[in-house]
């Protein structure tokens, strides 16, 4: 949903309101989007957990959950999650965030399809963000973009366990199932019985 369709700088966005509404600035749009589903948070956070303790375990960096990432002048987005180098850090108490970082996620909602996959994906590609996680939530699908030499993304599908990532290409890093979601149904044996089943499709 477009809340306004004048075009809105990067400075004018910080001096907005606080709102509980998830909202970016794209293009100088300003875009409010629809609250996310059970769905994506439970895929957010599983995401960071899995992530988050990889990397601290090895000293990597840290993943953060969205935050106003300062793209343009007329772009500042949130994406769901972010990966700064221990080196690189962002400041911590700052409400925007100009240091780049080295991989921005993003968790693909009906609303936010376009957006994600046309529109930032270009801007962030622009801003030499070297790595774009797109998750499909739906389709089940990771896809990495790599930043290539010519400053465009190459898209490389995860085809298994091992994420695909040019930048952790060194550390090995496996999905290790954190992208998985899983649904608890009742049995449908008499009703005596305690057997439920479990089903999982793992994304």
């Amino acid at each position: 949903m477009v809340a306004d369709s004048r075009m809105m700088t990067a400075f004018e966005y910080e001096l907005l309101p606080e709102t509980d509404a998830p909202t970016e600035l794209i293009d100088g749009e300003l875009i409010v989007s629809a609250e996310p589903t059970p769905r994506h948070q439970l895929v957010a956070s599983r995401l960071q957990r899995t992530l988050g303790n990889y990397a601290e375990a090895r000293s990597l960096g840290e993943w953060f959950q969205p935050l106003n990432l300062w793209i343009s002048p007329y772009n500042v987005f949130s994406p769901d999650l972010l990966f700064f180098d221990a080196d690189r850090m962002p400041e911590l108490d700052q409400a925007s965030v100009t240091e780049l970082p080295r991989i921005v996620l993003e968790i693909l909602s009906p609303a936010s399809r376009t957006h994600d996959q046309i529109r930032k994906r270009s801007a962030y590609a622009d801003r030499r963000i070297p790595e774009y996680w797109i998750i499909d939530p739906v389709a089940r699908t990771l896809t990495v973009n790599i930043r290539d030499d010519r400053g465009v993304y190459i898209d490389v599908q995860m085809l298994s366990k091992r994420i695909p990532a040019e930048s952790l290409k060194d550390h090995h890093l496996i999905s290790n199932g954190f992208l998985e979601t899983r649904t608890r149904e009742r049995s449908s044996r008499a009703p005596d019985s305690e057997a439920t089943s479990r089903a999982g499709s793992a994304i």
